[in-house]
Parts: structure tokens; C-alpha cells; sequence
């Protein structure tokens, strides 16, 4: 884990960073993983991965906030700020089908953090360990006390979860500008209250 921390601080993450990290994508590997040697190879590889990271290789991504504002997620760990700026880039870009799985992607993670972020993972994951499907996972939150997710959140959810289903599953179906671009400020609002309730903000 030193070593993980110390490859994040020569990527130049900031100590808040580094910490949120921690406090999510490492705990939720360490909760989804069977046994210590699981959890050791997933760091290593991230470790790996970390290490080969550089501002001038190539990877970094163009978007202008179309959808989600850097101020949203600057602050955020390094995977949650590329799916947000892949969401902004993609519907730059006019690739409406990815815009649409990567805000479904983006929606199903935050729900998991909140979950866990609120000490009730178990309330949405299967006895093979696995979480539930997101269509079950919305289900569960929306009557969740617990989450005491906002009216809207509620109702506009399944707006994404469908649009994402669409694109990554039925055969004839691409995902347009139009199908998108009305409910932009709704999936802003679901996604800045998730990431307070999980503890992100």
C-alpha cells in the first residue's frame, strides 16, 4: 500500500486525492477481493499502471465540461475524473453511444459508493459477492430510506440506465445528440448529489 501511495504522489495527486483514493477504489478492491494474493496482484497492476502515466504520452483527454464541469469532479479520484472527462469528451466528439454507456458506467459506481459510503453495501449485493444488476440497484435506492435520495434523483435515474442499455445492447440502436442533450442538467444534479452522499464532496 506504501508503494501505491508513493507512485500517486509522484503522479503529482494531491494529499485529498491520494486520501478519497483510499478511501474508495482501494477499499472497494479490498471488499470485492477473495483473498490477500487477489487484492496484491490488483495493486501491482495499478502500481504498473500509475508508473507509466506522463502529461506528454499521449493519453490525456480534450473536453470542455459539455456535460460534467471539472469543478465537479477535480477533486475526485483519478478513475472517477477520466469516466467524467470521457462522458464530456465522447459527447463532444459526436460519439453519442459511448456519452451514453459512460454516463450509465458513471451513475451504477456512484450508487455503489453511496452504499458503501452509508455502511449498507450488503443491501445491494448478491450472495456470490457480486452487486446487483443497476436496474435492481435504482430499485433499492429509490425506496432507500437510509440514501433518502432528492425527488428528482428518484424519478430521472432510469433515464440513464435505459439510454446506456440501449446503446451498449440493442442490435438497430444508436444513441443521438437529442437523446442526450435535454436531460444534460438532469444527470448533472444526480451526479453532484451522489457524489456528496458518497462522500466525495
Amino acid at each position: 500500500l506504501a508503494r501505491y501511495v508513493r507512485a500517486l504522489r509522484n503522479a503529482e495527486w494531491t494529499e485529498n486525492q491520494i486520501l478519497d483514493d483510499l478511501k474508495t477504489e482501494v477499499i472497494r478492491v479490498c471488499n470485492s477481493s477473495w483473498n490477500w494474493s487477489q487484492w496484491s496482484d490488483t495493486m501491482e497492476r495499478w502500481i504498473t499502471d500509475i508508473e507509466k502515466w506522463s502529461s506528454d504520452d499521449g493519453s490525456s483527454i480534450s473536453e470542455s465540461g459539455s456535460i460534467l464541469p471539472s469543478v465537479l469532479f477535480e477533486n475526485t479520484s483519478h478513475n472517477l475524473q477520466t469516466l467524467c472527462k470521457q462522458i464530456n469528451a465522447s459527447y463532444e466528439g459526436n460519439l453519442f453511444d459511448c456519452t451514453a454507456v459512460m454516463m450509465r458506467r458513471l451513475l451504477e459506481g456512484l450508487l455503489v459508493l453511496v452504499y458503501q459510503n452509508n455502511g449498507i453495501e450488503e443491501e445491494i449485493t448478491e450472495k456470490s459477492g457480486w452487486h446487483y444488476t443497476l436496474d435492481k440497484i435504482i430499485k433499492n435506492a429509490v425506496q432507500n430510506s437510509t440514501l433518502a435520495l432528492s425527488a428528482g434523483a428518484k424519478r430521472d435515474m432510469a433515464i440513464f440506465k435505459d439510454i446506456g442499455n440501449y446503446s451498449a445492447h440493442k442490435i438497430w440502436y444508436n444513441t443521438t445528440k437529442q437523446d442526450i442533450e435535454p436531460h444534460i442538467l438532469k444527470y448533472r444534479v444526480i451526479i453532484e448529489e451522489l457524489m456528496y452522499k458518497a462522500g466525495l464532496k
